[in-house]
Order: structure tokens, then C-alpha cells, then sequence
């Protein structure tokens, strides 16, 4: 049974140590398991982090049907 796993991140850029991070586990070889991602873009550039903006909320409401989509499609692949 080959196991599947929902990696809902964000991947570079920017190139923050949690992004990085996350691009890394998505770019290994594992197995039995397959991964799935869902990217997050927040921040363009470091200097937006932490901040506010309307693109970050829009992106938010943009990412939730994506995730729903990809877990009802993966689970009729299978």
C-alpha cells in the first residue's frame, strides 16, 4: 500500500529557513509514500513577512479549495 501524504507549505522564494526546508522534504525519495503539495506563497520577498496585505488573505481563500481538491481527487486515484 503505497501511503500519501498532503504537504501544505511554502516552498522558495523566499528563501527562508522553513521554506527551504519544506522544498527539501518534497525533493526526497521516499519509499512507499508519495507527496502531494499545495504551495503557499504568503511572502514574494523577505521583507514582506510579518506583514499585513490583502494579496495574503486572497491567497488564503485560494488555497483552501486547492487543498480539498487535491485530497478528493487523490482519494479516487486509489
Amino acid at each position: 500500500m503505497r501511503n500519501k501524504i498532503l504537504v501544505v507549505g511554502q516552498t522558495p522564494p523566499p528563501f527562508g529557513g522553513q521554506a527551504i526546508m519544506i522544498e527539501r522534504l518534497l525533493e526526497g525519495k521516499y519509499k512507499d509514500t508519495e507527496l502531494f503539495h499545495v504551495r503557499m506563497s504568503f511572502s514574494r520577498e523577505m521583507n514582506e513577512m510579518g506583514r499585513f496585505s490583502f494579496f495574503k488573505i486572497f491567497h488564503l481563500i485560494l488555497c483552501i479549495p486547492r487543498t480539498k481538491f487535491i485530497i478528493k481527487i487523490k482519494e479516487q486515484l486509489y
